[in-house]
């Protein structure tokens, strides 16, 4: 599986590439109706299993949707964001993103010959919501570390390689274009600052801070070294650089180091003809291996966040208790909700969230359209009133 920067990236499915490509696909984004863009015409098809035409069409409805968001992707999603996968080729990552879109008409729908229910419908695709989503889909990092190679300043290897791991394992990386001008605050948060890693976190939405150092520095000349596991000959000529890293994963919520790599020495020498060559091996080696231990040490994206019972009083009909269910679905850091019993002076919601009870609380009395107020809160549980 690659690694798709998706900002260039228009994911097509086969039979889903228009003649041309439609007219919004170049307009700027901010420029655009956030409530929704019409795809016109497009196709949608599923098999007749067992002779269930109903349920066939809402597949082929459902397969319109994925088609219609696939036209949207390439020119809306963030251009910091990049993720693993093939995204929409994977049904589990089509389900997060089915909000996004809805079937507003079906021109045409027949049972084909062949066994497949095929239709074209008008979908409606609502890029805000897309992007909210896919914000949603994996934790966001946001990698830094410094490179001093033979006294001279490096050139951002260590922090392309580890970016690169990260996002084959599915972790969202922050472009570092987006980091000009951060020199000061990456320095504080390098130095243990807790309050420059929230602020920096909360300014690229950043769930994992990586910072750090790695110094190459020349070794000696090889000629009669014992070099562990190499035969002394074939060192004759040929010089060594030794690197020391020291990269860490910091939580810019708390300011604590989630996991860390610390290495040097002799656990990282490179060797070569020239120096050059000796400290790119030498920086390569400490770089795969600091992303190596990060991404077998950091939770994995997904992984899965715990439930919050949440119950909301005042909404009054099921209409709005569903909305508010869609509404729910778009906060960041929310993974999923479902519904879990309805009452007309009370609607419970089991939402998977993974930064507790309070920053759930505080998210949801920042809303503006419904207005909510905390009423009461507890492990596990929180309850807020729908205010009129």
């Amino acid at each position: 599986m690659k690694s798709y920067v998706l900002i260039c990236v228009l994911v097509m499915a086969a039979g889903a590439i228009l003649a041309a490509p439609p007219a919004w696909v170049n307009v700027d984004p901010s420029e655009v109706d956030l409530n929704g863009i019409d795809i016109a015409d497009v196709p949608g098809e599923a098999a007749i299993i067992n002779g269930d035409t109903a349920a066939a069409r809402e597949m082929a409805l459902a397969d319109a949707r994925r088609k219609a968001i696939e036209q949207v992707l390439g020119a809306y999603v963030d251009s910091r964001v990049v993720l693993q996968n093939e995204l929409l080729s994977v049904d589990s990552t089509f389900v997060q993103l089915a909000g996004a879109a809805t079937v507003q008409n079906v021109y045409s729908e027949s049972e084909a010959a062949d066994g497949f229910y095929r239709l074209r419908a008008l979908v409606k695709v609502y890029p805000n919501t897309l992007t909210q989503a896919l914000d949603r889909m994996a934790a966001s990092a946001l990698v830094n570390v410094r490179e001093t190679i033979l006294e001279v300043p490096g050139k951002d290897v260590t922090s392309g390689i580890i970016r690169a791991e990260m996002a084959k394992g599915g972790f969202k990386v922050i472009d570092p274009e987006w980091l000009q001008g951060q020199s000061l605050s990456l320095s504080q948060v390098s130095a243990g600052d807790a309050t420059a890693a929230r602020k920096l976190g909360t300014r690229y939405m950043a769930d994992i801070i990586i910072v750090g150092e790695v110094v190459v520095t020349y070794r000696r000349n090889l000629d009669n070294a014992d070099i562990p596991y190499v035969d002394p000959e074939t060192l004759k000529g040929l010089v060594a650089c030794e690197a020391k890293a020291d990269v860490r994963a910091i939580d810019p919520k708390t300011g604590k180091v989630i996991t860390a790599y610390a290495a040097g020495g002799r656990e990282i020498v490179g060797i070569g003809p020239t120096k050059a060559a000796a400290a790119d091996e030498a920086l390569r080696k400490a770089a795969q291996n600091a992303s190596d231990h990060l991404v077998k040490n950091l939770p994995k994206p997904g992984s899965g966040a715990p439930n919050i019972e949440l119950t909301v009083r005042g909404i009054g009909d099921f209409k709005n208790a569903s909305q508010l269910s869609g509404i729910l679905s778009r906060l960041r850091g929310v993974e999923s909700v479902k519904m879990g019993s309805f009452d007309i002076t009370a609607v419970v919601y089991n939402v998977a969230y993974r930064d507790g009870e309070a920053a759930l609380a505080l998210e949801l009395s920042g809303l503006t359209s419904p207005t909510l107020s905390v009423i009461t809160m507890e492990t596990g549980k929180l309850s807020v009133r729908l205010e009129h």
